[in-house]
């Protein structure tokens, strides 16, 4: 179902939303990945940071 202004992952006849096929896509990429922090230390770019071992990972 739509959320706020039209938002949500699901169409009102439930088929997957681009956000449900980013979200989908994100959570597998990131599934083993460690959670670092928030990344806010630049005007008008937010994403987060994990830690996957030997690389960092940006998500913007």
């Amino acid at each position: 179902a739509l959320g706020w202004r039209n938002s949500g992952l699901l169409a009102s006849d439930l088929t997957p939303l681009p956000a449900y096929t980013a979200y989908a896509f994100a959570r597998q990429t990131l599934q083993k990945d460690a959670f670092v922090r928030k990344i806010n230390d630049y005007a008008n770019i937010f994403g987060y940071a994990f830690d996957r071992g030997e690389q960092n990972i940006w998500v913007l």
